[in-house]
């Protein structure tokens, strides 16, 4: 009873990182491993550092077609890794190839969200052009990003009816183009970092909305 009085037990807590840089992870995953210690007094110190190692998924060396069985979790590996490389015109088009049904409205508008983010050149028409061999999911790509708008979570429209991010700062040039240009903000409304670390978690949160496995929500 005097545990539970101040809090304890404690639940759990597990690290994990998950990497999407250009290089390799080259870091140990041990915490204790990052600290450089003075020779004379590390035996001392040692002790007292917190000791754990962190999970790691490093999109870098990942091959998510053979390592991942969720197909929901395995198109957004598929997204992450192909958004780092510039690559996300070729990974609308392996989109087209998928069933209909695999993929549910909710993760579909993160998709879109997520890739407009991530790379500031992409022209909105060139996304509805790969999913051409698709015609239902292109139809319904456009159909929710309509959505989207409607419900207050985005405002304003790129051509194609593709409707822009809220809460970003956006530069808008040639808007008959198709092309965005933007930045993100910090809280002060400062130029922050640019999109390529657009988050992550908003993307699992669609899988757990659409009803994917509830063992990875």
């Amino acid at each position: 009873m005097a545990l539970w009085s101040h809090g304890l037990p404690l639940p759990p807590v597990l690290s994990f990182v998950l990497h999407q840089g250009p290089e390799a992870w080259n870091v140990s995953t041990a915490f204790e491993d990052l600290f450089e210690l003075p020779d004379d007094i590390a035996a001392d110190l040692l002790p007292f550092l917190p000791k754990f190692h962190h999970a790691l998924l490093d999109l870098s060396r990942s091959d998510p077609a053979s390592e991942e069985s969720d197909t929901q979790l395995r198109m957004v590996r598929h997204l992450m890794k192909l958004a780092r490389e510039r690559q996300l015109l070729r990974y609308f088009r392996r989109l087209a190839e998928s069933l209909v049904e695999q993929v549910p409205d909710s993760l579909l508008g993160r998709l879109l969200l997520y890739a407009l983010h991530a790379d500031s050149e992409l022209d909105a028409r060139q996304i509805y052009r790969s999913l051409t061999t698709n015609p239902e999911l292109e139809k319904r790509a456009m159909s929710v990003a309509e959505k989207l708008k409607a419900e207050g979570r985005m405002e304003g429209n790129l051509p194609g009816n593709l409707p822009r991010p809220r809460g970003r700062a956006l530069d808008w040039e040639n808007p008959n183009s198709g092309r965005i240009s933007w930045t993100k903000t910090d809280r002060s409304g400062n130029p922050g970092n640019h999109a390529s670390k657009a988050d992550a978690a908003s993307v699992k949160a669609a899988i757990c909305e659409s009803g994917s496995s509830s063992r990875r929500c």
